[in-house]
């Protein structure tokens, strides 16, 4: 119960501060309708494009907006101004739930506020377009494409988590966040599905984590992925996640050791 209290009160409180997640809502709608705009103009010349029509492709931007709002998360802004620049870290310390689990359980309503708000944006936006958002599913696939999603969770939470500690030892992150939002922006799927990038550059978005925080997601739920590829899908996030969770504990236990209770 006390879990299910504290996240009433996390739920209350993004109501209260409901701009800032607006306001990334609002960023992946513009980049959604940018970029499909762009693809309208090829697929006007091409009525196919690497198995993507202009049908599932703008269903694809529609579904990434929620996608994004949901599993797209920033921690490492709170962690880094208010945790470790203000030296509240301290106090969280002394609370008896672990610091990972603290910060998940104040990011989980923010997730579910951007996650409702695209998909009513993402609903409202097939009436103007007048598209339909595809989902061939079944029972089956549908649970996989589940799994793929709570994964996609964990990883981008815990990768970011990992950007935040690097903090600890230094007091500017913002170089390195920037130039996540960048390899984000161009291997997980935002300027074109991933199957679509040139060359190397679709080879290296199989390589990083990136792809399956968002394009997978994407893809699993609009039912274009075979099982086979829905199981080594989960497989390779298992393999990040696990690799991912690694990585934070040892930067938590060394980070640690660095960090000066009254702030940097």
């Amino acid at each position: 119960m006390r879990y299910l209290r504290l996240f009433s009160l996390y739920f209350q409180n993004v109501f209260s501060h409901r701009g800032r997640p607006l306001v990334y809502v609002s960023t992946y709608v513009i980049s959604a309708l940018i970029y499909l705009t762009f693809l309208q103009g090829v697929f006007h010349q091409n009525a196919n494009l690497n198995t993507w029509t202009l049908s599932t492709v703008t269903s694809y931007y529609f579904i990434l907006i929620v996608a994004a709002g949901t599993l797209m998360m920033h921690p490492e802004v709170p962690i880094f101004r208010d945790d470790i620049e203000k030296g509240e870290l301290a106090g969280r310390l002394l609370k008896p739930f672990s610091y990972y689990w603290q910060r998940f359980n104040i990011e989980l309503p923010v997730r579910i506020f951007q996650g409702v708000s695209g998909a009513v944006i993402a609903y409202l936006l097939t009436f103007i377009y007048h598209a339909n958002l595809q989902f061939h599913l079944t029972f089956f696939t549908a649970l996989l494409a589940f799994i793929v999603i709570l994964l996609a969770y964990f990883m981008c939470f815990t990768f970011k988590i990992i950007l935040a500690l690097t903090a600890l030892w230094t007091t500017e992150i913002r170089g390195a966040q920037e130039l996540t939002d960048i390899l984000v922006t161009i291997f997980a799927g935002y300027i074109v599905p991933v199957n679509l990038l040139p060359g190397i550059l679709e080879k290296v978005a199989y390589i990083l984590p990136f792809s399956y925080i968002i394009y997978y997601p994407v893809v699993a739920v609009q039912g274009r992925l075979a099982i086979q590829t829905l199981f080594s899908v989960i497989g390779i996030q298992i393999v990040w996640l696990c690799i991912l969770g690694v990585i934070f504990h040892l930067m938590w236990r060394k980070g640690l050791m660095q960090y000066s209770d009254f702030g940097q």
